[in-house]
């Protein structure tokens, strides 16, 4: 990774998205195909309300490196905020597929499936972010959700208090 890259990607976590945009716009300038500048750029391009664009570069990013398994994870997410959940849930599988221990990815999925109303498979998936994610309360608070629209209360008041637990560090 180039250091323009990287500081690109810092100001980018660090909210000043002109830096960043500038930087990952550099480094495309030099290499028109590098997997991670187009998929940063396109993780932008989102956050800043062009999801269209934001996608097509994400999936260029997935053409130049199709086992990036973050891309996957980032285009789901541009997906079901978009609303096309079908494709979403596509992605985040894809992203598990290629790195089977992304509590995240699971938790994305598990809401995608919610959201869709497949409840059992909701929990399975949360179950998935929980296990992998056992610090992670995001991971257990998405559990907790799943299982409570499964019906699931005892266990969903459960997952909701180790969610608590480890949001207050105990």
């Amino acid at each position: 990774m180039s250091a323009d890259l990287i500081s690109a990607i810092r100001a980018h976590r660090n909210g000043d998205l002109e830096r960043a945009e500038a930087g990952y716009r550099k480094v495309l300038a030099a290499s028109p195909n590098d997997p991670d500048a187009l998929h940063y750029l396109g993780v932008l391009l989102h956050r800043r309300g062009d999801s269209e664009g934001g996608a097509r570069l994400v999936r260029k990013a997935i053409a130049r490196s199709p086992d990036y398994a973050d891309a996957h994870k980032n285009l789901g997410n541009i997906l079901a905020e978009s609303g096309a959940l079908e494709k979403a849930e596509k992605c985040y599988r894809k992203a598990i597929a290629l790195d089977e221990t992304d509590a995240d990815a699971y938790s994305n999925l598990s809401i995608v499936l919610r959201h869709q109303k497949r409840h059992e498979a909701a929990v399975e998936a949360g179950l998935n972010a929980a296990n992998h994610g056992a610090d992670n309360p995001v991971a257990w608070l998405v559990f907790g959700h799943a299982l409570k629209r499964a019906g699931m209360h005892e266990s969903a008041v459960a997952a909701y208090y180790r969610a608590l637990e480890l949001d207050r560090g105990m």
